[in-house]
């Protein structure tokens, strides 16, 4: 049995928070942490990663990030063990409240800035 929380929620749009807690992969992916569905309140993950093209606003470090996602699948290999995994994808329908209210475009190639 699949105990993934995403599993029910495979290939349907569904709107997400998040909190913004850096990049990687040379500004390639974006963490976010605590992924909440805002229909029922329940956490989906504790972080998970999402490309930067997903996104076309700049974030700093403890914005809040509020989308609209589709749940997909994708095969993860874990040694010789081929794996069923689930992620965000095709993210949408942006808000941002950040602690200085701004929202501008994002730019993987600038330094991060940490929310006060």
């Amino acid at each position: 049995m699949i105990s993934d929380k995403l599993y029910p929620l495979w290939g349907r749009r569904v709107r997400v928070d998040g909190t913004f807690s850096g990049c990687g992969g040379h500004g390639r992916s974006l963490r976010f942490e605590n992924i909440i569905d805002c229909e029922t309140g329940e956490v989906l993950r504790d972080h998970t990663w999402i490309k930067s093209n997903e996104f076309s606003f700049r974030m700093r470090v403890g914005d809040t990030v509020s989308f609209e996602t589709r749940i997909y699948s994708y095969e993860k290999l874990i040694g010789q063990l081929r794996m069923l995994g689930f992620g965000f994808g095709s993210c949408s329908r942006f808000w941002c409240e950040s602690r200085d209210n701004r929202v501008s475009l994002w730019n993987p190639g600038a330094a991060l800035e940490v929310a006060a």
